[in-house]
């Protein structure tokens, strides 16, 4: 049973229980009432009775008389008219009269006159007045006798004695006992009804829960709250603070809150706003601590009680993020390094296998003097902090990637080393990679540039980029919503909000000038144009190369170029570049890099409807397995001899010759031909021709020619010239055409990779050759 429910049957039983001791006692009061009254009305008339002269006179007269006197005469006689008169005007039971003796001179009963009467009359007789109930031959009465004095005065005479029978003395009882039962409904509804509403009171003020329960919620409380690091601020709807553990005071500077409205604790307006709005998940500067503040509203049922706000310390955790980014980042530098390092070693074998020894000799000797680690950060000298010149060094690298070039301005000026330079390297870190996005997003040239000036205890950094800018300034470093998301990623470093607190909590400020775009250096444009080498054929098989390295990717596109049968396109160095490139050229095949500033070089080649190679000093089995899933035709790893890379190029024009486009249906035979030639399974008849077949090719040359010609060319007969040519052209060397006549068709374009074409002439009396 419910407390609120016992508490109520508590409250009705015991207003019962008064009620029905109240009820008794003035049921007895009014009974004891009645009988008072009738007791005093017996003994006022039995006064007046006894003081009438004409009593008083025959009373003394018959007491003066020894003998008894005669019940006839009494019948007849005054005494008796008289009580009997004043018996029935009182609605009394009797009205009796006696002389000194007790012998009755009145009586109701006339059978009775003469007699002594059954009472006790000395009392009387003694001068005393007496009220009693008691039994006579009338039955119960409440009676009052009284003496009855001679006129003259001396001894009493006789006596009065009238009665009021019980019944008459209690006529009022059930008109007082119905008055008092209204009485008593009427205090049992109050009372309930009161008890009802005390219920209800009582339920609302604890919301329905039981006093065990409220125990329980109390030991829970103390338990929980007392034990949690977070700080727990509970908040009514009136904003009037109804719980603040100590850790939360700790946190918000503050004391005694418990009772007091947010508004007089005195507290700074982002720590006030976040608590009367929805929170800070970016976090807020309080004192030297970054609290992150949660708050959530209260509900039960549908009724809103006020809110709760969590508050969480996140100043070390924030710390460790701040270390583990720069970790992350000069992480990401030597992975960058590593890429740089497999493309200088294939820049330098390609120079050397192309024979510009010159060339090569030069890039060794930069390679040199520029030393392992190569920022790519022009100016990085001028940052005297060992810390931010290697946190710019790998923001630098980490730019290049994504086609950004960053640089330091001349204006930086930094000597010695920073203290505290995590809040500097977070601060700094979230305007460089705002900027790197800006610019990688916008237009060429893709720069950023960063400004570090040291002005006594102060640091001023400047960072501009040459992306769209910003529209919106107080946009930018306003709060922005998270979503709850367990996949979601938040954003980089701690958000332009909390950069811009963590400079005011140093004494500094943030001054935006970030609307105007940034006019890159003379100079720092993109690269022009490339004129081909040579003028494209139709039936060139034409090739995008896709490489952030510039080096590589000219490397790249001269190995294509020095291929019969290919042309090279102008080199993308992203993947915007190169979906750019595709829309507008078209390639045939695409020989793209897996790392590249603005996305993944397979993921490209999964989403392009074209045939591709990829090529990567990334050899791991994961990485080398998702380029074939994504569709490569084949996957080189760098660094690799260009002379490897024409021999591909040789294996995709044949392939492409035995799938070239036509309406007939390929046999089995043809499929596994093709499939054979990019995985190179007829390595010794590609690459390691016998002499008689190098002699066919070069008699025939780039001319057409039947098998008899060639075999005139070549001294041999005409079925070993046959045969040679059979097996050239079933791996894709040559073409084969075919007449009815002996005049020999209008000369068509060879396909790309293809030597030559042999006329195979077949009649209707048998084969001419």
């Amino acid at each position: 049973m419910r407390f609120a429910t016992r508490t109520l049957l508590l409250q009705v039983g015991t207003m019962l229980a008064v009620v029905a001791v109240c009820t008794a006692v003035f049921a007895w009061l009014g009974v004891q009432q009645l009988r008072a009254e009738a007791d005093s009305s017996a003994l006022n008339i039995a006064r007046t009775v006894a003081e009438a002269p004409e009593v008083r006179d025959l009373v003394v007269a018959f007491s003066a008389d020894p003998g008894t006197p005669d019940a006839t005469v009494l019948r007849r006689g005054a005494l008796q008219e008289y009580a009997a008169d004043v018996t029935a005007r009182t609605a009394g039971l009797f009205v009796v009269i006696t002389d000194d003796h007790g012998i009755r001179l009145a009586h109701p009963d006339p059978a009775r006159l003469g007699e002594v009467v059954s009472t006790s009359f000395a009392d009387a007789l003694a001068g005393r007045e007496v009220v009693t109930w008691e039994t006579g031959t009338l039955g119960e009465s409440a009676r009052a006798k009284v003496p009855v004095y001679p006129p003259g005065g001396g001894a009493p005479v006789g006596e009065v004695s009238v009665g009021f029978e019980r019944a008459s003395v209690f006529d009022d009882l059930p008109a007082l006992l119905l008055g008092i039962g209204v009485a008593v409904l009427v205090a049992v509804g109050l009372g309930v009804a009161v008890a009802l509403l005390a219920r209800r009171r009582l339920e609302r003020l604890t919301l329905g829960v039981q006093p065990e329960e409220l125990v329980a919620l109390v030991q829970t409380q103390a338990a929980v709250l007392d034990s949690a690091d977070e700080g727990v601020v509970a908040i009514d709807d009136a904003g009037v603070v109804r719980v603040c553990t100590a850790t939360a005071e700790a946190l918000l500077g503050i004391a005694d809150a418990v009772g007091r409205r947010v508004d007089d604790l005195g507290l700074a307006p982002a720590v006030a706003t976040a608590l009367a709005g929805g929170g800070s998940p970016n976090g807020i500067p309080i004192g030297d601590r970054v609290v992150f503040v949660d708050v959530r509203p209260v509900t039960r049922g549908a009724r809103t009680l006020g809110r709760v706000a969590v508050l969480r310390d996140r100043t070390d955790l924030l710390a460790l993020t701040d270390r583990l980014d720069s970790v992350r980042a000069l992480g990401d530098a030597l992975r960058v390094q590593r890429h740089e390092n497999a493309n200088r070693v294939h820049a330098a074998v390609g120079l050397l296998d192309a024979g510009r020894i010159d060339d090569a000799r030069a890039f060794l000797a930069d390679l040199v003097d520029r030393g392992s680690v190569d920022w790519a950060v022009p100016g990085i000298e001028l940052v005297g902090d060992a810390m931010l010149q290697s946190f710019l060094g790998a923001k630098g690298l980490s730019a290049r990637e994504r086609g950004v070039a960053l640089r330091v301005s001349d204006d930086t000026w930094l000597r010695g080393t920073v203290d505290d330079v995590e809040d500097v390297v977070a601060v700094l870190g979230n305007l460089v990679d705002n900027a790197v996005t800006a610019a990688a997003s916008g237009t060429a040239p893709r720069e950023v540039e960063v400004a570090v000036l040291g002005d006594g205890d102060a640091i001023v950094l400047t960072v501009t980029d040459t992306g769209g800018g910003i529209v919106d300034v107080e946009a930018a470093f306003a709060p922005r919503e998270r979503p709850d998301a367990p996949d979601v990623v938040h954003g980089l470093g701690v958000g332009l909000p909390l950069s811009r607190e963590f400079a005011r909590r140093r004494g500094g400020r943030r001054v935006d000038r970030g609307c105007r775009r940034r006019r890159p250096r003379s100079g720092s444009g993109g690269a022009a144009a490339r004129s081909p080498a040579r003028r494209e054929r139709m039936t060139d098989i034409r090739v995008l190369v896709v490489d952030d390295d510039y080096r590589v990717a000219g490397l790249h596109r001269d190995a294509v170029d020095a291929r019969p049968g290919f042309v090279a396109l102008e080199p993308a160095r992203t993947v915007g570049e190169a979906r750019a490139a595709l829309a507008a050229h078209a390639p045939d095949l695409v020989l793209a890099d897996v790392y590249l500033p603005d996305g993944d070089g397979i993921e490209l080649v999964r989403a392009a409807s074209v045939d591709a190679f990829v090529l990567s000093a990334a050899t791991d089995a994961a990485t080398v397995r998702r380029a074939f899933t994504a569709g490569a035709l084949a996957f080189l790893a760098k660094p690799f001899d260009t002379r490897v890379l024409a021999e591909r190029l040789d294996r995709y024009a044949r392939y492409r010759n035995l799938l070239s486009s036509s309406s007939r249906a390929l046999s089995q035979d043809e499929i596994d031909r093709a499939s054979a030639v990019m995985r190179a399974e007829r390595e010794g008849a590609s690459l390691a021709r016998s002499a008689t077949e190098q002699t066919v090719l070069a008699a025939l040359g780039d001319d057409e020619a039947s098998a008899t010609e060639v075999a005139e060319r070549i001294g041999v007969s005409r079925a070993t010239a046959q045969r040679h040519l059979t097996a050239l052209a079933e791996r894709g060397l040559v073409a084969v055409g075919a007449a009815l006549r002996r005049d020999r068709p209008p000369r068509a374009p060879l396909p790309p990779g293809v030597r030559g074409q042999f006329l195979s002439l077949r009649g209707a009396g048998g084969d001419k050759n």
